[in-house]
């Protein structure tokens, strides 16, 4: 779209940012989804270009996989579309090429749209969002309040530049200027519009593709700047991260693997381990199977009254405590994984209940505690036993 110079400025933006950052820590999709909507804004722009059937092919299929990669990628496509249509100034559409990777993408989807998901409750929770959690967005897309501040001066400069009609080099970027704008603007406010009038949806984590346009555009403002100032700025900016990361750390990790290593160390065979809410089962039997092996001697309490989503985010059944309570009375110790407060809305609010449950059969009881880690939660492991246990579970 623009030059080396901005290129460059908004690589080191990008690599120092902090939402960046953390998701790419993270083994789930959202990552990926910020790759791939980057690569077919860029294989879009040069298609428009330089058209060739290379270009179109690649393009329809880095959207379908981003599409699959999060559902919200079609947004981004949409948001590029839109973008070229709404534009005078735009350059010319190749209209055979453009049709036929829309062809391409929607046989590549034809998965998606012909079988049904395996759930469908996983924004159940979510509450319908308020215009404060647009700012809200805007300062975690950009890593905080005074980091916000940066970003939108430097926002501002670019308006600058599409005000003015030409940057540094003369060159006219007002169309460039406008797909960012759509690419960074426009699947936010549809989301959030949704949100509002039909269901809640609005999750930042989930609007990730949006943010190469931020920083592309914030790169773009910032270029105009004397070359001293940009590197005063970009090392702020690096520093900024820094001081965040000694202050609060970056890492979002829950506190699995050391849990879990604890009870591996003092656990003994046919002890009975209780996860509630359900979900937290996942991350127990993977480390437990890294710390003693795949036929892990412990046993696993299944007392859900009806079938949940494994992976969380959805609204559990009710326990069924009558069969935990056999579970219970069949072992000598118990381990549990707690988390710390229960949601009403996703009724996971019976803790009380289950520990209550258990006590009545082994009155003692150990706690282990973990603090949350930034916006994460906190969790207790807790063994429940007929008699206090010495250190080292002999």
């Amino acid at each position: 779209l623009f030059d080396l110079r901005v290129a460059l400025i908004a690589d080191v933006m990008l690599a120092c940012n902090a939402m960046f950052l953390r998701h790419a820590q993270e083994a789930r999709s959202y990552s990926l989804l910020l790759l791939l909507t980057a690569c077919s804004s860029a294989l879009f722009i040069r298609g428009l270009q330089q058209p060739t059937w290379g270009v179109w092919v690649g393009y329809a299929v880095t959207v379908a996989a981003a599409v699959y990669a999060h559902y919200f990628g079609i947004l981004i496509a949409c948001a590029q579309v839109a973008a070229c249509l709404l534009w005078r100034g735009r350059p010319n559409i190749p209209w055979r090429h453009v049709l036929t990777a829309a062809g391409l993408t929607m046989v590549l989807l034809l998965p998606e749209l012909l079988f049904r998901p395996a759930s469908h409750t996983q924004v159940d929770e979510l509450l319908t969002p308020v215009p404060a959690e647009l700012l809200g967005l805007l300062m975690q897309f950009c890593g905080g309040r005074t980091l916000t501040l940066v970003y939108v001066g430097c926002l501002l400069l670019a308006m600058w530049t599409w005000w003015r009609g030409h940057d540094a080099q003369g060159v006219r970027p007002r169309w460039h200027i406008w797909f960012l704008v759509v690419w960074a603007v426009a699947p936010v406010a549809v989301v959030f519009i949704f949100s509002v009038l039909v269901k809640p949806i609005f999750v930042p984590k989930y609007l990730l593709g949006c943010l190469p346009a931020l920083i592309i555009l914030a790169a773009l403002g910032l270029s105009r700047l004397r070359t001293w100032m940009v590197i005063i700025t970009l090392v702020a900016l690096v520093g900024m991260l820094v001081v965040n990361l000694q202050r609060r750390g970056l890492s979002t990790s829950e506190p699995w693997r050391e849990l879990v290593a604890q009870m591996a160390a003092e656990a003994r065979p046919g002890d009975l381990v209780v996860c509630y809410p359900y979900y937290i089962r996942l991350p127990v039997t993977h480390y437990l199977g890294r710390q003693r092996g795949p036929g892990a001697d412990l046993v696993f309490a299944d007392f859900a009254s009806g079938p949940y989503h494994p992976g969380g985010g959805a609204v559990d059944p009710v326990p069924d405590m009558g069969r935990l309570a056999e579970q219970v009375q069949a072992h000598a110790r118990v381990w549990c994984f707690f988390l710390q407060g229960g949601e009403a809305r996703l009724n996971r609010e019976w803790r009380p209940a289950i520990e209550a449950l258990i006590s009545q059969h082994h009155p003692h009881r150990e706690i282990t505690s973990h603090p949350p880690q930034l916006t994460w939660f906190a969790y207790d492991m807790v063994l429940f036993s007929d008699t206090a246990v010495p250190p080292g579970g002999e």
